[in-house]
C-alpha cells in the first residue's frame, strides 16, 4: 500500500499491525477496554524510524489518544491512565519491533526467519521497499554489477514474495509515489522506482489524502446517494490489483485519524467515481491446528545464537 509523503502510509501500517496483534484496545464509543481475541503475532521492521517513533503511535492507537496531545503534554488524567495501561498491553502483546537502516535481501530474510522460528510471527510490516548501498554491494558481489534502482527493487519484491511462501507469513510493505498521482494516476504507474514490483504483489493499492477533485466528488455523492449518517472521509485506499478477488480498481473512502491511527471505512466507489453498494465487509476467522506444525523445515534458534547476534 504505497503513498505520497504525508499520506500516513507508515502510520496505517503501525495501526494495521497493532490492530491484528494487540490483546486489548480501548473503545471510545463504549469507553471500555475490549478484549480482541487476536491470535496473530507481528513484527514491524523499520528502515527509517527508530523504535520509540513506532511505539509511541502504537500506544496511542491502543489507548485511542491523539499523539499530538502526548507530544504537547496536554493529555488529561484519564487519558494518561489509558496510555499507561496501553503501554502494559503493548508489552504483553506478541508484537516486536526491529530497526534495519542498511540492509540487503539476505539480512531481511535472516531477520524474518529468526522471528518466525523464535516467536512464531506470522504478520510482518516492512517499512518500506527501497534500495540501499548494502543491497547494491551485495548484488555486485554476486556478479550482478551496474544494476539500476528499478532492477534492485524488482529483486527485493521477488525475495519478499518468496519469503511469504517459504515461511507462510503475511508481509505488507510500501513504496513512495512519483508525481503521476497528482494527475489522477492511481495504479502501478504512480509507483516510484519500479513498476515491475507489481508483478509479485497479491494486493496493490495507493493511499492518498482526499484531493480537490475527491472533495468535489464526495459532495456530489452526498447529494445523490443515501449514505446515512457517517463521518467524512479523509483519505482513499485505491486498490488496483487484488489477485484472486473480484474487487479491484475500487476506491475505499476512509476516515483516517492520523493522531490515533484509527481507520474507519466510509463507502466504496469504482475508479469512475460510481458508488458500489453491493460490497460487504469480510470477516476473517483463524482456524488453528493445536498440533505441532512440522510444515516448515527451519533452523531452531538457541540462546547461544542470540548471544552471538548481540
Amino acid at each position: 500500500i504505497s503513498g505520497n509523503s504525508g499520506s500516513g502510509k507508515t502510520r496505517s501500517m503501525i495501526g494495521n499491525l497493532v490492530g491484528m496483534c494487540a490483546t486489548k484496545i480501548y473503545d471510545p464509543n463504549t469507553k471500555k477496554w475490549i478484549v480482541t481475541n487476536n491470535t496473530d503475532r507481528g513484527l514491524f521492521i523499520s528502515t527509517e524510524l527508530e523504535e520509540d517513533e513506532i511505539k509511541i503511535p502504537a500506544v496511542c492507537f491502543i489507548a485511542c489518544v491523539d499523539e499530538d496531545s502526548v507530544h504537547n503534554n496536554t493529555v488529561t488524567d484519564e487519558e494518561q491512565e489509558r496510555l499507561d495501561y496501553a503501554m502494559d498491553i503493548l508489552e504483553e502483546s506478541p508484537i516486536w519491533f526491529e530497526e534495519m537502516f542498511d540492509f540487503d535481501d539476505n539480512d531481511l530474510e535472516h531477520e524474518i526467519e529468526r522471528y518466525v522460528v523464535k516467536h512464531g510471527v506470522n504478520k510482518i510490516m516492512f517499512d518500506y521497499l527501497h534500495s540501499t548501498l548494502k543491497m547494491f554491494e551485495s548484488m555486485a558481489k554476486k556478479g550482478a554489477r551496474n544494476l539500476q534502482e528499478h532492477q534492485v527493487l524488482r529483486i527485493m519484491s521477488i525475495r519478499l514474495k518468496n519469503m511469504c511462501n517459504k515461511y507462510n507469513v503475511f508481509i505488507q510493505t510500501s513504496t513512495q509515489l512519483n508525481d503521476a498521482w497528482k494527475q489522477g494516476v492511481l495504479d502501478h504507474g504512480a509507483l516510484e522506482g519500479s513498476k515491475s514490483i507489481v508483478n509479485k504483489l497479491d494486493l496493490g493499492a495507493i493511499q492518498i489524502a482526499l484531493t480537490d477533485q475527491d472533495e468535489a466528488l464526495y459532495d456530489e455523492i452526498k447529494r445523490n446517494a443515501n449514505l446515512g449518517f457517517h463521518i467524512p472521509p479523509t483519505h482513499t485506499i485505491n486498490i488496483y490489483k487484488n489477485r484472486g478477488n473480484r474487487w479491484k480498481m475500487i476506491r475505499i473512502w476512509i476516515h483516517f485519524d492520523l493522531g490515533t491511527l484509527r481507520m474507519t471505512d466510509v463507502f466504496v466507489t469504482n475508479y469512475k467515481g460510481e458508488l458500489i453498494e453491493n460490497i460487504t465487509p469480510t470477516f476473517i476467522e483463524n482456524f488453528i491446528d493445536n498440533e505441532e506444525d512440522d510444515s516448515l523445515d527451519l533452523p531452531v534458534y538457541s540462546q547461544e545464537d542470540e548471544d552471538k547476534e548481540i
